[in-house]
C-alpha cells in the first residue's frame, strides 16, 4: 500500500511527465478502498487473543483470494481487449511451451 501510495505521489508531483488517466484514478481508489476494508475487517476479526479465530481468518482470507485472482485474470485474458489483457493471455496459454523451450536440462 505504501509503494502504491508513493507512486502516486510521484505522479501528482510531477505533471509535465506523468498524467493519470480516469481508469488510473479509479484503479487505485479501489485498490485503497479495498485496503482499507481489508485493515478494518482484520482489526475486527483477526486481531483477537483467540489463536484459532486468527488462524481461521487468515486461512480464510487465502481460501477466497487466491482462487478470486486467477478467476479474474482468466476472465481478463479471455476478454483479451488491449495489451495487457492480450498479455495475460499469452502468459495463461503459453507458460508451458516456454518451460520446454528454456528448460537447464
Amino acid at each position: 500500500m505504501l509503494i502504491s501510495l508513493m507512486a502516486v505521489l510521484v505522479v501528482l508531483g510531477d505533471t509535465t511527465n506523468y498524467k493519470l488517466s480516469s481508469p488510473v484514478v479509479a484503479s487505485v481508489a479501489a485498490y485503497l478502498a479495498a485496503y482499507f476494508v481489508k485493515l478494518h475487517l482484520m482489526s475486527r476479526l483477526a486481531k483477537t487473543d483467540d489463536t484459532n479465530a486468527t488462524l481461521r481468518y487468515f486461512v480464510e482470507e487465502q481460501m477466497v483470494a487466491s482462487p478470486l485472482l486467477l478467476i479474474v485474470l482468466v476472465v481478463m485474458a479471455t476478454i483479451g481487449a488491449g495489451n495487457a489483457m492480450i498479455g495475460f493471455r499469452v502468459g495463461l496459454t503459453t507458460f508451458s511451451q516456454a518451460k520446454r523451450r528454456y528448460s537447464l536440462s
